[in-house]
């Protein structure tokens, strides 16, 4: 009883070992999702934002950024030549951005093509044209 205990132990390592050659390693890759575009739509429910290239169709949305509760949220205000950059909560951010804003946005893409944003910046309606000449 002995032996053959020995036998199946030594049988099974040697399958392992044979299935773990033949495995490839596993293998990710991260891709980087940053740009600037204009906010075509915005769903609170779901927690995303319809967005739009800048020279798009401003009234389609061409991909969304998902919010999470991790993800840096931060208003600029332009104000008698002076920049202030303003954090909000990720959880306020429908209640600061409007459609045809223009956001900069940082972040990766997930399998379904979609943006989950980790940094977004809320560019002032007052730098707006020169965001889209750029």
């Amino acid at each position: 009883m002995k032996r053959i205990l020995t036998i199946t132990a030594i049988l099974l390592a040697l399958a392992s070992a044979f299935i773990y050659a033949q495995s490839k390693p596993a293998q990710a890759q991260l891709i980087l999702a940053s740009g600037t575009y204009r906010v075509v739509e915005l769903q609170h429910n779901k927690e995303r934002i319809g967005i739009a290239k800048l020279k798009a169709n401003p009234n389609v949305v061409q991909n969304w950024v998902y919010i999470k509760i991790n993800t840096k949220v931060t208003k600029r205000f332009f104000q008698n030549g002076w920049q202030r950059d303003e954090n909000v909560d990720p959880g306020d951010i429908f209640s600061v951005v409007e459609k045809g804003d223009i956001i900069k946005v940082n972040g990766g893409r997930d399998w379904g093509g979609a943006i989950n944003a980790k940094d977004i910046l809320i560019l002032p309606d007052n730098v707006k044209s020169w965001d889209e000449e750029n």
